[in-house]
């Protein structure tokens, strides 16, 4: 399997765990999780440039992940 392609199953994974979390800040924490799996995806696959990704807009912010999620 590419690696690009185990970043993406992470990120996914994360997502789901954070879907079934019980507290907030283990939902926060899994969501931060997989928005960092998804930039690690798609650097890896250089899909968007690294200055979107380091943005300050990007930080903290759902708008990389919801839009390019399979």
């Amino acid at each position: 399997m590419p690696i690009t392609d185990q970043f993406w199953e992470y990120a996914k994974e994360a997502i789901i765990s954070a879907a079934a979390a019980e507290t907030d800040e283990d939902r926060q924490g899994l969501l931060e999780l997989s928005r960092t799996w998804t930039r690690a995806a798609l650097l890896e696959c250089q899909c968007i440039p690294l200055s979107i990704l380091s943005s300050p807009s990007a930080k903290g912010t759902h708008h990389v992940s919801e839009h390019v999620l399979p």
